[in-house]
């Protein structure tokens, strides 16, 4: 692998990548998972872990995800909180898609003979032809919804940092999936989320790929004439322009990260995730992209009229006077500031507000008895309080909520931090679900779209554990100390949620 890349190198074409100084090593996490009975995906990581700690790798990229409609965050299985924040950094991406259409092509597979296939490039910008498509149609657009990424267990940890993907119009890009985890944008080429899917490679002018190094192959691999080989930059075919998503721009955060230890190597995890945080560039992206699907399920969909309200929101200043948005966390990584504040903290210009620190963790939780559940009626809200009496700065901060709910994309979840009454600051707000969530499923013939419960009984299974935990990076650097609350809205027409408690943990130091 080494020798390929130093070879890529001495080609001297003119390209350099984020971090060419670095070495590379690969791992196959897939490789061992034959049959889940002897070895999970949980072991594999562990597995590969020790592997990356004994060989003194210092950044791991995790460049995949789980699928919309896979619920990893209810399983109760190991978390890896405890994985080392001193001897690796671990990067990952937020997800690959914004629009999911996995289900609706499912539903759509099924039937078929009730579907023109014309209406699957149905122009959804023209909003009120929504209401006059025929009844299965509908559904088939009532079942593309939104991939949220803190609803993937491995993606809502504190020691992963979070990337989501930038189109080359400063859009979240069509493939990058969004939420409250996420910490850092970086370019991942493609369209925006205001489009269903990519648009083709040859006709639009509006994709832009990344390019990126790849193993010469017999054929051309797309339509443009650098990959056809008729460019003399590309004659060998080394190279590729027509990839993009999350997967490119997690690396390219990797590499960024890379250069920030070469510039500085006594940075720990939290001081990388801070340089980020403090010099990411928030003025070149779109404040409030609408993705396709909820614009969408704003005609169609089966809520209450303040659907779109959450939806809606763009960037947040917390009380610390952060900017944190759901779609690119603090915004898109700026490599030359972030290496002169690893320069200025090497050379003691700027503090670290990590150095002699260790982070930690604390905890509190409020279980409501089953007799005295809190109501949520239809197209209504409760708030609940929880006291932390602990005083740090935040880093990160996970909520498990318990609620019972059968009409579970109809819940919509915010955290709010306390409020400082003595300077008359509202508490800062953070979204961690939103209405119209992927929480849908296709019966068993998969010709009918059914609810899916929300799955207290999992997390239920044990108060201590850690499954159903959502994290949000909103709060960064504000204090734990005072009443927290969380609003949970039924956006539901008809049904009624319960809610049986939720548990708080805080990471700072």
């Amino acid at each position: 692998m080494q020798e390929y890349w130093e070879d890529l190198i001495a080609k001297k074409n003119g390209f350099r990548g984020v971090a060419p100084n670095v070495n590379i090593a690969s791992a196959n996490r897939l490789s061992q998972v034959i049959d889940h009975n002897q070895i999970s995906y949980s072991d594999m990581d562990l597995k590969l872990y020790s592997h990356v700690e004994n060989n003194k790798i210092q950044i791991i990229n995790e460049s995949y995800g789980t699928a919309a409609y896979s619920y990893t965050f209810s399983h109760n299985n190991s978390d890896f909180i405890g994985m080392s924040e001193i001897n690796f950094i671990t990067v990952k991406a937020s997800g690959n898609q914004t629009c999911s259409t996995d289900l609706a092509n499912k539903f759509y597979n099924k039937n078929k003979s009730s579907i023109d296939a014309k209406f699957l490039n149905f122009n959804f910008h023209n909003n009120e032809s929504l209401k006059e498509l025929p009844h299965n149609v509908k559904n088939y657009y009532k079942s593309i919804r939104p991939h949220i990424s803190t609803m993937e267990k491995t993606a809502s940890n504190p020691y992963r940092i979070l990337v989501a993907g930038i189109s080359h119009k400063g859009v979240i890009n069509n493939t990058s999936t969004f939420g409250s985890n996420i910490w850092i944008s970086g370019f991942s080429g493609g369209s925006s989320s205001t489009t269903l899917s990519k648009d083709s490679l040859n006709i639009d002018p509006k994709y832009v790929g990344i390019l990126t190094t790849t193993i010469p192959i017999n054929r051309p691999y797309g339509g443009t004439y650098f990959n056809k080989r008729l460019l003399p930059e590309n004659r060998e075919g080394y190279y590729n322009t027509e990839l993009s998503g999350t997967s490119f721009a997690t690396p390219m955060i990797s590499g960024v990260i890379a250069l920030l230890l070469e510039a500085n190597p006594n940075l720990s995890y939290w001081d990388v995730k801070y340089i980020l945080a403090k010099t990411a560039n928030r003025n070149k992206l779109v404040s409030d992209p609408l993705p396709s699907c909820i614009k969408i399920l704003s005609i169609i969909g089966d809520f209450s009229s303040d659907f779109l309200d959450l939806w809606k929101t763009g960037w947040v200043e917390n009380k610390a006077g952060n900017f944190f948005h759901n779609y690119y966390g603090f915004g898109l990584v700026d490599t030359d500031r972030a290496i002169e504040m690893a320069l200025n903290i090497k050379n003691g210009v700027t503090p670290s507000p990590y150095q002699g620190k260790k982070v930690q963790r604390i905890q509190n939780s409020l279980e409501i008895q089953n007799n005295s559940n809190q109501i949520i009626p239809p197209n209504s809200s409760i708030t609940s309080e929880l006291v932390i009496t602990e005083n740090i700065n935040i880093d990160g901060v996970r909520v498990t909520p318990y609620i019972l709910a059968a009409k579970a994309d109809s819940i919509s979840i915010q955290l709010v931090s306390p409020d400082e009454t003595t300077s008359q600051q509202r508490g800062t707000h953070s979204t961690i679900l939103y209405p119209g969530n992927s929480m849908i499923q296709l019966s068993e013939d998969e010709s009918v779209i059914e609810d899916m419960p929300y799955p207290v009984d999992d997390y239920k299974k044990d108060l201590n554990d850690n499954s159903g935990a959502y994290l949000t990076n909103a709060f960064f650097e504000e204090r734990s100390k005072g009443k927290w609350k969380i609003i949970i809205t039924n956006h539901s027409l008809d049904k009624t949620f319960y809610l049986e408690g939720w548990k708080l943990e805080i990471y700072g130091h």
